[in-house]
């Protein structure tokens, strides 16, 4: 019985052979738990070979134009919002263009890159963008009582349908845009994206982050690209760009 009763003791971990009280085991702590935060990811290929979307590859004259590595939004709730696939360099104009623009040396129609939509997107207007691979291209928002008071500036990136395009030359007539974005969007708007300078300073690493504008309910992407202009000699080294490509938050107007 005396026997039974020690071990029960031992068991229970209630007492030391001393006599005296155990202590407890001791316990590690708990980690807390990782941040909900917007972060990026770098697309690669683990052989160095393009990561470029089938969808876009198709398009041969487009897909040589594109960087062979993309760049992956990813949510707070680590859903994946969008990936983007930027264009090698981007065709810049020799001097700024005039009018309230903040990237106004983007040359206007250019094909600028290739966005896949994953889940829960949605453009600058909060129309929803269904899972595709879509064209990107800058253009200038018109000017006219339509658009007043939208956004701080007048960039923005128009989704196109592949399907429609046929050349990365830049496109240059309203009609002709709309004719390329209008097949993927869900209204007779186009759905675009507000892309405007990135914030400063610009990260140390120059990796791309995503960053909140201002006060703003908006999350971008900003990123630094690289340009050249119409005419540079292909000695001259490339201009670098950064921009800022609104992913999540919508204007009120």
């Amino acid at each position: 019985m005396r026997a039974s009763f020690c071990i029960a003791l031992l068991w229970c971990g209630g007492a030391s052979s001393d006599g005296g009280q155990e202590a407890a085991p001791a316990v590690a702590p708990v980690a807390a738990p990782a941040a909900k935060v917007w972060r990026v990811e770098p697309i690669r290929d683990a052989a160095g070979g393009s990561t470029v979307p089938d969808a876009a590859r198709a398009k041969e004259s487009f897909a040589a134009l594109l960087a062979a590595d993309g760049m992956r939004v990813v949510a707070p709730d680590g859903k994946v919002r969008l990936e983007v696939w930027w264009r090698a360099e981007l065709p810049l104009l020799p001097q700024a263009a005039d009018g309230n623009f903040t990237l106004g040396r983007i040359e206007p129609g250019a094909f600028v890159g290739v966005a896949r939509a994953v889940t829960g997107a949605h453009d600058y207007r909060d129309q929803a963008i269904d899972a595709g691979v879509y064209g990107l291209r800058y253009v200038h928002q018109p000017s006219d009582g339509n658009h007043l008071g939208t956004s701080d500036s007048r960039d923005f990136l128009v989704l196109t349908s592949l399907a429609e395009e046929q050349s990365p030359e830049a496109v240059t007539t309203k009609e002709a845009l709309l004719a390329l974005s209008v097949p993927v969007s869900p209204s007779d708007h186009a759905l675009v994206l507000y892309v405007t300078a990135a914030s400063e300073p610009a990260p140390p690493d120059g990796q791309p982050r995503i960053a909140q504008r201002g006060e703003l309910a908006e999350q971008a992407l900003e990123v630094a690209l690289l340009g050249r202009a119409a005419g540079a000699a292909p000695t001259d080294p490339p201009e670098p760009l950064r921009l800022a490509l609104v992913i999540d938050g919508h204007t009120g107007h």
